[in-house]
């Protein structure tokens, strides 16, 4: 992956317990260092929700199938959480249902390494564009806010 941005770091979590999918995303984030500030990996769904409850998360990896609760489980209660999602299964089972939570992609494992790169990838890129979406949004508040309160004292000035 090109570099993103230099000032630009991902908050990444991975939800899983497949050895195969933790040992690709940490070969992932060691190529990539440069674009992710931090990275989580937890093996079930009620570890991810304090994660997600602490930390502010741009990118969540989730296995589906975790002990105890099906890894859908955590899109359903953070469904107002504004953070991309790649859910992984190793069948198509549960598609109609992830879609269903506006997922970035759904992989069926087991997928090749380069196939899952370019989906981290592409995820990435995604949320930087919205980053800086959001930045530009948020300097076009703040000018008009200026440009306001320069009316305003404009306005002033013409009344005293």
């Amino acid at each position: 992956m090109e570099q993103i941005k230099n000032n630009f770091k991902s908050n990444i979590l991975l939800v899983s317990t497949d050895k195969y999918l933790i040992n690709c995303i940490s070969d992932f984030k060691v190529k990539n260092i440069e674009n992710i500030n931090s990275f989580e990996i937890t093996s079930n769904v009620f570890e991810a929700r304090n994660v997600l409850n602490t930390q502010i998360i741009d990118l969540v990896l989730l296995d589906i199938h975790l002990p105890f609760i099906n890894g859908l489980e955590l899109l359903n209660t953070n469904k107002n959480q504004p953070f991309e999602t790649i859910v992984f299964s190793n069948s198509n089972k549960f598609k109609n249902e992830a879609t269903k939570f506006s997922i970035f992609e759904y992989i069926i494992m087991p997928s090749n390494y380069e196939f899952i790169e370019d989906n981290l990838t592409n995820a990435l890129k995604k949320i930087y564009k919205n980053f800086t979406f959001k930045a530009k949004l948020n300097n076009l508040k703040n000018w008009n806010l200026n440009f306001q309160v320069l009316a305003k004292y404009k306005t002033y000035q013409i009344l005293s």
